[in-house]
């Protein structure tokens, strides 16, 4: 089920929230009602559907998919998405993924509608992993592993 509310800080005005778990995995779409913007953190592919019928639900336009690491824990959603919504897929430069359509730096932003995200990078669970900073709501990969493929956990505990 997922969670929703309005996260009042992620820019001037509320803003929609869902959260949907899938598994042990989580994502997040976030929506500016005034400009009918949003963006969608870590899509899983078992729920694309969902997510489609969410958006229209809300009346909202997907500005951006935004995956916070290279998943190995779920298929990712966003080429399917990127298909059918036409939004960009946006990682870390250092993600493998010949399929990213922006590349963030550490610090760079984005906008969405009077949403703005900074992007931080947080290498540890995988070497492209980011967190995203929305106001005063930090989106991160909650209880990732530190050791996944190359066993960098000071990288991971040092980079939060």
């Amino acid at each position: 089920m997922p969670v929703r509310g309005e996260v009042g800080s992620v820019g001037a005005g509320a803003t929609v929230f869902e959260q949907i778990a899938t598994g042990g995995c989580q994502s997040y779409l976030l929506g500016c009602p005034e400009s009918c913007a949003a963006v969608l953190i870590d899509p899983a592919l078992a729920q694309a559907d969902r997510y489609v019928g969410l958006l229209g639900r809300l009346g909202l336009r997907l500005k951006y998919i935004i995956d916070t690491h290279t998943h190995a824990d779920h298929f990712s959603a966003a080429r399917r998405l990127r298909e059918a919504l036409g939004a960009p897929i946006v990682m870390h430069r250092l993600s493998p993924s010949p399929h990213v359509d922006i590349r963030l730096e550490d610090g760079d932003m984005l906008a969405a509608g009077s949403m703005r995200l900074q992007a931080i990078h947080t290498p540890g669970h995988t070497a492209d992993s980011m967190c995203l900073l929305a106001g005063d709501r930090l989106f991160t990969k909650p209880g990732g592993s530190t050791d996944f493929r190359r066993r960098r956990s000071s990288l991971g505990n040092s980079s939060v």
